[in-house]
């Protein structure tokens, strides 16, 4: 089964004030790491949608063999828009495809392992009864998806195709955490650290 990628890194990351995708956690930046977690899992192709700062992403990654498609509009669109972009590419070049933000980082492969093993339509992993990222989605479902018009973005229009998403529990906090702010950010390298000096 040939499983592709999605992160999404358009957006401006005006609550963090710095670029979210090269900020850095450990010796990679943010998105690297994601990518790196992506292909462990043997996830490909693996898709990015830039916008902001784009030229600055692309050469950042340039070394990663991934494909990176621009959202021009991304001043003006939603995070939904950008996703929708990544998913008309990839929705004839695989069966199922793993959708990101590109500011949770420290999800493990394992956990990416999990939701490919499920074989569910729509499947979303869980930790202690929270739901994280990435977000399994059957291709079969991306023109339901693509042709949602209303409010809420990914979260309503996956809503709309009425097959309800599988609970993946995973023993994986870094599912949950996120680089939304500076505390964020400072809670990620903390968690990080503590990780590789246990």
């Amino acid at each position: 089964m040939k499983i592709g990628g999605l992160i999404v890194a358009a957006g401006l990351s005006s609550r963090m004030k710095d670029f979210k995708p090269m900020m850095k956690i450990g010796e990679r930046s943010i998105i690297k790491r994601i990518i790196l977690t992506f292909k462990k899992a043997k996830i490909d192709p693996i898709v990015i949608v830039t916008g902001f700062k784009a030229n600055e992403l692309e050469s950042h990654l340039s070394d990663t063999d991934v494909i990176c498609i621009r959202n021009e509009n991304y001043r003006t669109t939603e995070m939904f828009d950008s996703v929708k972009i990544g998913l008309r590419y990839l929705k004839n070049r695989c069966e199922k495809i793993l959708f990101t933000p590109c500011d949770i980082p420290l999800f493990s492969d394992e956990s990416i392992k999990k939701l490919i093993e499920s074989n569910e339509l729509l499947a979303k992993p869980v930790y202690n009864s929270i739901g994280g990222h990435p977000i399994l989605i059957d291709c079969s479902l991306i023109y339901s998806i693509l042709s949602y018009s209303g409010d809420g973005g990914l979260k309503n229009a996956i809503n709309s195709t009425n097959i309800p998403i599988k609970k993946i529990e995973v023993n994986d906090k870094g599912i949950l955490l996120d680089a939304d702010t500076k505390e964020d950010y400072e809670n990620l390298l903390f968690i990080y650290n503590e990780k590789i000096n246990l």
